[in-house]
């Protein structure tokens, strides 16, 4: 069974006290959802049960008012610039991860974060938390960069040693990414001619030359973490 028909059949369970009018055992059954919040969290859970018992209309709205964008989404997220935060919580259903995915697959600048131990709702389960980490990435989408001449920037493409593997520098149009395990390209916004970071999560990378003025190493320094030094190979 996909997770679309599954979610179809929970959501005609849920709200099957309706076709009798009792709005409350449809919210109840609803507030008590196990992908919408994940766990005990009667706070979260009353909320979702008192704002469905005060809008009973929505149980109403069949999907009349979504207007699918020709062509579809999809195929149009390369084309977002903006940096972007997807966020899911871990007990969400299999249809969300997915969508979740296809985000990070396809958007050129993106972050995705699995919270764990939550469902849907995570503004409900952690409003104080999801506020402080939005707070925190719109930080680093803000954050200044400077233009770096793709000359310079090539003296930094190649091959560095990252403990037993390998990461790679190269440039793609006039901005370097960092390749790390046939994982996503990301990309490397400037910082100075020789210091990058890394818009979404605020991972710096920083180039060191040589005596003879030869690009020697990649130094990535994670928030929080110890400098990585990573000689060229």
């Amino acid at each position: 069974m996909r997770s679309s028909d599954y979610f179809l059949q929970r959501g005609n369970a849920a709200s099957a006290p309706l076709a009798k009018g009792d709005v409350r055992a449809a919210a109840e059954n609803w507030s008590k959802d196990p992908f919408e919040v994940s766990g005990d969290r009667p706070q979260a859970r009353k909320k979702i049960f008192d704002t469905l018992l005060a809008n009973a209309q929505n149980f109403k709205v069949p999907g009349q008012f979504e207007t699918r964008p020709s062509p579809p989404t999809v195929t149009r997220l390369a084309e977002v610039q903006a940096p972007t935060l997807v966020i899911v919580g871990e007990a969400d259903i299999a249809d969300v991860h997915a969508f979740a995915g296809a985000l990070q697959a396809a958007v050129p600048v993106v972050r995705r974060e699995v919270w764990k131990d939550d469902g849907h709702l995570i503004p409900l389960e952690k409003p104080s938390d999801l506020v402080n980490r939005l707070q925190a990435f719109v930080t680093l989408a803000e954050r200044k960069m400077v233009v770096v001449p793709v000359a310079t920037l090539r003296h930094y493409e190649g091959a560095y040693a990252l403990g037993n593997s390998t990461a790679k520098i190269a440039l793609k149009g006039d901005r370097l990414v960092l390749q790390l395990g046939g994982e996503a390209d990301v990309p490397l916004f400037a910082d100075s001619e020789s210091h990058f970071f890394v818009r979404t999560t605020g991972t710096e990378v920083q180039f060191e030359r040589g005596a003879a003025g030869d690009v020697a190493a990649m130094i990535i320094r994670s928030p929080g973490g110890n400098p990585i030094r990573c000689p060229r190979v």
